[in-house]
This record gives C-alpha cells, structure tokens and sequence, in this order.
C-alpha cells in the first residue's frame, strides 16, 4: 500500500557541489522551478518530411493527443509548426520533436507518465518511429528494467540456493527454511522502507538492495544455526537443549556478524547522495530483519518441527551431522590457530592484491545508453545522437552571474561561445539573460549520451579551461550546472568519499 509513494527515481546531493548551485541561481533569478519536457520524436521510415503535408497532419496529431491530456498533467506541448524553431528539426528534415511541458513536480511526472505513454503508443504507425525521450522517461525504463530483474533474480536466487541447500543439508525441510528466513527478512525490510519512506524517499534501486542482501544473509545465518542445531541433537541434546547451545554458539556468532555487517554499511550514510544513503538504509533494515529473525523465529520454527526439520530427505551423508567434524576446512582452521599471526599477514597481503584494481576502477552512473537496446529511451537516444544531440534534453547549462552591461562580460559570453561551438563533444549553444541583467546562462547539449567519458570530459574543459580563459580579469561568478556537470560532481564526490 505504501511501497509506491516512498520510491523515486530522482538523485540529488545533500551537499553543495557547483552543479546543484548552478541549478539554484537559475531557479532562483532566471526561470523559477525547472519544467520537466518529455520529447516525442517523430521520425519518417520513407523519405516524407516536416514540409510535406502527411508529415504535418501525423504531428498536429500527436500534439493534440498530447495536448488533450489537460493541465493536470500536460501544461503544453510544443512544434516545429506553432514555434518555427528549427533546432527542432533534423538537418534532412525528416525527424522532428514534440515537447510535452509536464506539470507538477517530478514525482508527479512520473506519476503521469504512463498516461503519456499511451497516447504516444496509439500513434504507432509504419511510416514513423514515434519513441518518447526525456529524464522521466529513462527514469521510467530503468524502474521497469530494474523490476524485470528483480523478478529475474529472485527466480534464479531462490532456485540456485535451495540446490545448494539440499547438497548441504540432503533434506527437503532444513533446506527450505533458510529461504523462508530469506523471504521474511526480504518482506520485514521492505515494509520498514515503504513506513520510513513516508518521511525519506528511497531510491527504486532499494528493491534490489533488499532483495540481494536479504536472501545473501537469511540463508547464510539460518544455515549456520540450522547447522549447529542437527549436530546437538546428533550428539544426544534434547531439542529445547539442542536449541539453547544453539543459541550459545551459532546464533551468538550470527548476531555479532549481523552487527559488524550493519556497521560497515553505516558507512554508506556519509557519502551525501540520496543513493548511497537509501542503498545503505535498505541493506541496514535487512540486515538487522535477518539478525532477528534468525534469533527469534529461526529458533521458534526448530521448536515446533524438532527432528522432522530432516524431513523429506534426498541425500544422506556419511555419518550424518555428528561425523562431519573432520576435512578440510577443520584442518585449515586449526592450522590459522596454530599460527595466528602469520595467517594474519598472509590473509592481510591477499586482500590488499585483490583491492589493487580499486585504485583503477572507472566510476560512472548508469545512462540511457546502458539502457537494452529494444527499449524506447533507447531507441529515442540514437535517433536524437544521430539527427540532433544525444544530450539535447538535458544540456551543460553555464550560470554567469554578473553585470551583463559590463563590454567585458559580454565579450567573455561571445569567447565562451565560441570555444563551445568548436568542441566537437558539444552542440550548438544558446543565450537566455534575466530581466535584472544581472544573469546569463549559456546552453550547450552534449553531442552524445550525458553519461559518457566524452561528455563528463567536455565538462572539464569547460570548468578548467574555457570559463577561466572567457572570463579572465572579470568580477563575473561563474557556475557550470546540468546533468552532466550534476554526475560529474557526483562521481567526484564518491571518489572522495570512498
């Protein structure tokens, strides 16, 4: 009931970095809050293009569907037709786009999504290509993508550890009971995020964080406790007395792995991303579900089924529990007490070999371009690479806070320009001032996918050669902002904060 409402697909910083100042000089003194387009490309399979009358009646069509969806939703939409905007048509003329101003706030965007979806979706015809593009509507495919593999993943989860439980403990009952575990602890955490989410939003991906993490440590603390229990009671313990050194042992193991776990993942909470920090709530609201449930109802459900959790057997192993106290791993753990602290520096020098890559690893965000191929963003974005930019809807956007009066500020806007339009990773820029004179911002879509290396480069030179060469021996503040520049400085911020 509640789940829905305390998930988003949106990310923000909890901190200050220049991309998210950017974005509030721009709210704040030029265009008030940002209105969120979704853009309906309209493309032809045959040689028709915007100034053949087919091609115009098929788009006053569209956009009057999309229009009609009324205010609550949709404020307008907008055409090459009604504007004669040409940077809304491709350069052979035979791709051009329908903005769709969305109304309300960004959750109510992606509330209302669907509703736009099927007006586009009616409009499917063989002489055009009409897929939806915008910030919502990749937001909109990973949640689906994220839950087709959440469903993906449960499947082969479940099924991959039951084999291998019945391998470990040869029935069908003990082997069945660390999954329920899983499954409760999954069920415990999700209900504590849909509760809490009433106050925090939680990032969609929180899903598949409980999901991962809750089957991982369900079945890994119930296996070890269930473990513990058939070897009491295969030396002689009565249940309840079987169940009690149980809870002396194993389950006293599981409860200072759980809290080390949850403390570890405490850590997630100070990088200042809403991600991080919905990830890491997630991961601690199962973590801690599991430590409970293997303390509580793992040892409730011992009590009421007893010696029949060896029920429905299908392997037997050699001795039964009792005997298995020999092989490998018994040697192995004697020989690691034997020599403690050898074992330490050898584990120690393993661990640090296997985090060397660390220090090269290629941080990013996922884009539209990670995106399967056969989904609509998808297919939206290579037509918008190829006839437009690939970044059109979400441009690097340069705040330049200054007396626009100014012969010096003016000339820097013109350098700055002119820098922009000769990087091949950017496209075409454009100018809006405030009314005040006071503030400029320049707009610049990148050339490709936002996400990729070229673009977060282009970013680079942007903030560390192109502005400080513009605007050299000016009062003019500066601030560059956009999606880019947004996941620019977030991967800075992780950086520093891992």
């Amino acid at each position: 009931m509640l789940l829905g409402d305390a998930l988003t697909t949106q990310m923000s910083f909890t901190n200050e970095p220049e991309a998210q100042r950017a974005e509030e000089l721009i709210e704040d003194r030029l265009r008030g809050a940002e209105q969120n387009l979704e853009m309906v490309v309209i493309r032809s399979r045959s040689r028709s293009t915007v100034d053949d009358a087919s091609f115009r009646g098929y788009v006053e069509q569209v956009q009057q569907d999309v229009a009609s969806l009324g205010p609550g939703v949709v404020d307008g939409a907008l055409s090459f037709y009604d504007t004669g905007e040409e940077l809304l048509v491709s350069a052979d003329r035979r791709t051009t786009l329908v903005a769709a101003v969305m109304a309300g706030g960004d959750e109510t965007v992606h509330e209302d999504l669907p509703g736009l979806r099927a007006v586009v979706d009616r409009h499917r015809s063989p002489a055009f290509e009409t897929p939806l593009f915008g910030e919502h509507s990749i937001g909109w495919e990973f949640d689906q993508v994220a839950e087709d593999d959440l469903a993906k993943a449960e499947m082969f989860g479940v099924l991959a550890a039951l084999v291998i439980l019945l391998v470990v403990f040869g029935a069908v009952v003990a082997g069945v009971v660390p999954i329920l575990m899983g499954l409760a602890s999954i069920v415990i955490a999700t209900g504590a995020v849909a509760v809490v989410g009433r106050v925090f939003s939680f990032s969609f991906f929180v899903q598949n964080m409980i999901v991962m993490m809750g089957l991982a440590l369900g079945i890994d603390y119930s296996l070890f406790v269930i473990s513990r229990y058939r070897e009491e009671r295969a030396r002689g313990r009565d249940k309840l007395a079987a169940i009690d050194a149980t809870g002396g042992t194993a389950s006293r193991a599981v409860a200072f792995s759980g809290i080390t776990v949850v403390l570890a993942l405490i850590g997630m909470l100070i990088v200042p991303m809403t991600i991080f920090r919905s990830l890491a709530g997630g991961a601690i609201f199962v973590a801690i579900a599991s430590i409970l449930a293997a303390l509580t109802l793992l040892p409730a459900l011992l009590a009421l089924l007893g010696d029949r959790v060896n029920a429905l057997r299908v392997l037997r192993h050699k001795g039964g529990p009792r005997a298995r106290t020999g092989g490998v791993w018994n040697r192995t753990t004697h020989a690691v007490m034997r020599r403690p602290v050898t074992s330490v520096v050898i584990s120690a020098g393993v661990l640090t070999v296997a985090a060397i890559p660390y220090l090269d690893i290629n941080l990013g965000l996922p884009g539209v371009s990670t995106l399967p191929e056969d989904t609509d963003a998808r297919r939206a974005f290579a037509i918008m690479a190829e006839d437009f930019s690939g970044g059109l809807d979400s441009p690097v956007e340069i705040a330049i806070d200054a007396d626009l009066s100014s012969p010096q500020v003016s000339s820097g806007i013109e350098q700055l320009r002119a820098d922009l339009d000769g990087d091949a990773a950017l496209g075409p820029s454009q100018v809006e001032t405030n009314d005040a004179g006071d503030l400029a911002v320049v707009s610049v879509p990148t050339a490709g996918d936002p996400e990729t290396d070229a673009s977060l480069d282009a970013v680079d030179r942007v903030r560390d050669t192109y502005v400080p060469e513009a605007f050299s021996g000016t009062d003019a503040a500066v601030l560059v902002g956009g999606d880019t520049a947004w996941e620019k400085d977030g991967l800075e911020v992780i950086d520093r904060y891992m």
